[in-house]
């Protein structure tokens, strides 16, 4: 019998899985409380561009330190963290603030793609039990359909994926 040959880059199944989560989520911010919050004075009063303005990806990048359940954080390079965190504040107050983090969190690990060890490590360890699995502590607005596919790729792929996490913790 063959052996599989094992890929230094993320599993495209994986990947692609991923990929749909974030474009369920990104609906779900975009039509709902991203609408409401363009009615508030913190939108109206923000001194961006009306181009920027109505680009939701704008609000949605950077996220503060203190706000994520990993206790990290990132600000991409021209967005601004006042903004972010302007939408964070308001997602919290309509109860929806799980779905920005994430997010943000499918924004890391896109960046993850190209080293399958690091992919498999981030998303067991920061999206997959904070995010996905069921009554996780910021679980997200996921169809069924959605959240089985990716249970099922995350047990699939447990035995490599508790590979990567022992490794990533020197074991």
């Amino acid at each position: 019998m063959a052996k599989t040959k094992k890929t230094k880059t993320a599993p495209k199944d994986l990947i692609e899985a991923m990929a749909v989560a974030k474009e369920e989520i990104t609906r779900l911010l975009v039509f709902d409380p991203f609408v409401r919050f363009k009615k508030t004075d913190i939108y109206k009063n923000s001194g961006v561009s009306k181009k920027k303005m109505n680009n939701p990806d704008f609000w949605m990048i950077g996220v503060p330190k203190d706000y994520l359940p990993s206790g990290e954080g990132k600000n991409y390079k021209g967005l601004p963290k006042s903004g972010y965190k302007a939408f964070l504040e308001h997602c919290k107050k309509e109860v929806s603030s799980e779905n920005l983090i994430f997010y943000q969190r499918a924004t890391d690990l896109e960046r993850l793609v190209d080293d399958r060890k690091k992919y498999f490590a981030f998303f067991a360890e920061d999206i997959y039990p904070k995010h996905i699995a069921v009554d996780s502590a910021y679980e997200i607005n996921l169809v069924a359909g959605s959240r089985n596919t990716l249970t099922g790729l995350y047990d699939d792929h447990k035995e490599e994926i508790q590979e990567a996490i022992a490794e990533s913790y020197g074991e």
